[in-house]
């Protein structure tokens, strides 16, 4: 089973029950699929296709771990990036792996704006978060706006059995100070010996 999977599941059958805790919001199971529909929506609509790589330049917070599964839905390959990487190394990785779109928040634009000027012949779609006051920062689409685009049909489902247990969880770990690491530090994992799936979390931790 595809890892969004779990997501899609737990949003059927426990919607309401909590699925994501930060400090500046909650989100049930339902919403982040949602919203995370929407996203990929928003990525299918800019030009992301199949096996394309998505950067998710961003700290950690509820936008990312809707972007990592907004980009899984898409049908592409998500790659964190440590929100300490500074431009030219960016800039490498935006060429390296032809990145067809950049998650961001406003905070990071000017790093984004800078190694996309480094990375000649890379025009990646962009969408970032809104600057205090609700601005946009040139050069990007408005990352709220994605989360309200209409959601493309869902394929019909093929029925499987399902495993008898199963764990969803996404960790998103602070970097670890003074390692000079471009990795991302997200740890994503399905644990077989675990709590039935009606009561998993995605949780952050700081």
């Amino acid at each position: 089973m595809r890892f969004e999977q779990f997501l899609i599941r737990n949003a059927a059958a426990n919607g309401a029950k909590t699925a994501l805790v930060t400090d500046r919001r909650r989100l049930g199971y339902a919403e982040l699929d949602d919203l995370s529909t929407r996203l990929a929506a928003a990525l299918a609509e800019n030009g992301v296709k199949r096996n394309d790589r998505v950067l998710v330049f961003m700290d950690n917070c509820w936008e990312a771990a809707a972007a990592i599964f907004a980009i899984l839905k898409a049908g592409a390959t998500f790659s964190p990036i440590n929100a300490s990487t500074k431009a030219d190394k960016l800039a490498y990785i935006v060429a390296d792996c032809e990145a067809a779109a950049i998650l961001t928040q406003a905070k990071l634009m000017p790093v984004v704006a800078e190694a996309l000027a480094l990375a000649p012949g890379h025009a990646p779609f962009v969408a970032s978060t809104a600057a205090p006051g609700g601005r946009i920062p040139d050069g990007a689409a408005s990352f709220e706006e994605c989360l309200t685009a209409a959601p493309a049909p869902r394929p019909p489902r093929r029925h499987r059995r399902r495993p008898r247990h199963a764990d969803l969880y996404l960790r998103l770990d602070r970097p670890s100070q003074g390692r000079d690491d471009d990795a991302s530090q997200y740890r994503c994992g399905l644990g077989s010996r675990s709590p039935p799936i009606s009561a998993t979390r995605l949780t952050t931790s700081s």
